[in-house]
């Protein structure tokens, strides 16, 4: 199995290669540092409604960001605007949590860290530029695999918790952010190389101007509206995006307020997600095939939508029934999150990557801004409202997820019937 697993990612491209190898660096300090971020603020004096403001503000930073991301991407290359953004966003912005004390520098470092909408559209670039379609599922499989496996390590967090308290703890798992993530920049820095559709957007958007850069607007705004498919997958990606919000804003704060989970408890749960998800990843996905990324994607949210809806029925101190919650949210994860992203990176044309990306990365952000104002708002008023919201944002996204799959086979059975005349 590990011989399987050591050649699927041999098969990649380097670039994705020093990606993912590189991504725990990053994204294990990344996952113990959310899981206490609300709960840090919360100590520190901050309320739901601040918290849901520092959320909405970032988002409109980000929206903000992410008019220019595509032209900078284009303009500086994958390699330098990864980055400096990536700098700017997570090794800049974990020193100032680390010292924050109040509303303004807990502002400071959300209006810092927004600027991951800017190396987030290289980054994407980078990872699926050099690839074949085919590629991109194994690519965004081991992917997956390191957005989840910091998970792993958040108990960890859970201990520094138990003997050095929220604030203190949380502090420390910060600096250790900013040590692990400038390493981890720049040893990616020193092992990739600029994709050849990065070379040559280079070289076309060197000299470009005002009038370059709204044509490139509205061929991808085109490009979106006249590809029903690449709307529907962006619609589920902004559906999804803005349910992550609620969830990650305010899921650990419900645990421990409402469920009556103690602060040194709630570690345990990305732990128990990600085991399950590497074991949905490494076991029940492979059985699934690969023949047909749209009826996976289908199944990957009807679980996560199950999940949810798990969720708002868990009753206080019931730690069974969260587990069991979490255990169908992460295969719902794992099967959803790979099969989305491959389905929505295989509807853009290779050279409208950056462009496309960048100008949707603006709707999601948009569209998403009003979510932590309005999750602090009706927590407030009734913390499980909030999570019957997200249940159903979910249930919509299988909906939609129905009528791609159902659009395809018409597709594919119109072809078989024109082969057939």
């Amino acid at each position: 199995m590990l011989k399987e697993i050591y050649s699927r990612f041999k098969s990649i491209n380097n670039n994705a290669r020093v990606i993912i190898a590189v991504g725990p660096l990053i994204n294990i300090p990344i996952s113990m540092f959310m899981t206490y971020a609300t709960i840090y603020m919360s100590k520190l004096g901050l309320t739901a409604e601040q918290i849901g403001i520092i959320s909405s503000i970032s988002l409109l930073a980000q929206l903000i960001n992410s008019f220019y991301a595509g032209i900078l991407t284009n303009k500086l290359g994958r390699k330098r605007t990864i980055t400096i953004f990536d700098t700017i966003a997570w090794s800049f912005a974990c020193l100032v949590w680390a010292f924050s004390k109040s509303f303004t520098a807990f502002l400071l470092a959300a209006l810092l860290n927004s600027f991951v909408k800017v190396s987030e559209i290289a980054w994407r670039c980078i990872l699926v530029d050099d690839s074949s379609p085919q590629e991109r599922i194994v690519i965004w499989s081991f992917q997956n695999i390191v957005f989840v496996i910091g998970g792993l390590f958040v108990p960890l967090g859970g201990i520094l918790v138990s003997h050095y308290g929220v604030v203190f703890a949380t502090r420390i798992m910060y600096i250790i952010g900013f040590v692990a993530m400038s390493i981890g920049i720049f040893i990616r820095y020193a092992n990739i190389t600029e994709t050849s559709i990065g070379i040559m957007m280079m070289q076309k958007n060197k000299n470009g101007g005002y009038k370059e850069v709204m044509k490139d607007v509205l061929d991808a705004i085109k490009y979106i509206l006249t590809h029903p498919e690449n709307l529907l997958l962006l619609t589920i990606v902004v559906l999804n995006n803005f349910q992550f919000i609620l969830k990650n804003t305010y899921n650990n704060l419900y645990l421990i307020s409402h469920l009556k989970i103690s602060d040194r408890m709630v570690s345990i749960f990305p732990a128990i997600s990600t085991i399950m998800t590497l074991i949905a990843m490494f076991v029940i996905i492979p059985k699934m095939g690969r023949s047909n990324e749209k009826k996976a994607l289908l199944i990957g949210l009807a679980l996560t939508s199950l999940s949810n809806l798990l969720f708002v029925l868990s009753p206080p101190k019931q730690i069974g029934m969260l587990i069991l919650t979490t255990l169908i949210g992460s295969v719902g994860f794992a099967v959803m999150s790979p099969n989305l992203e491959t389905c929505w990176a295989n509807s853009i044309d290779d050279k409208k990557r950056a462009n496309v990306v960048s100008y949707s990365s603006i709707l999601i952000t948009a569209i998403s801004i009003p979510a932590g104002a309005i999750g602090g708002y009706i927590y407030t008023i009734n913390p499980v409202m909030l999570f019957i919201l997200i249940f159903a944002l979910s249930l919509l996204t299988c909906v939609i997820g129905w009528m791609i799959l159902r659009a395809d086979k018409k597709t594919v059975g119109n072809r078989l019937h024109g082969i057939s005349t």
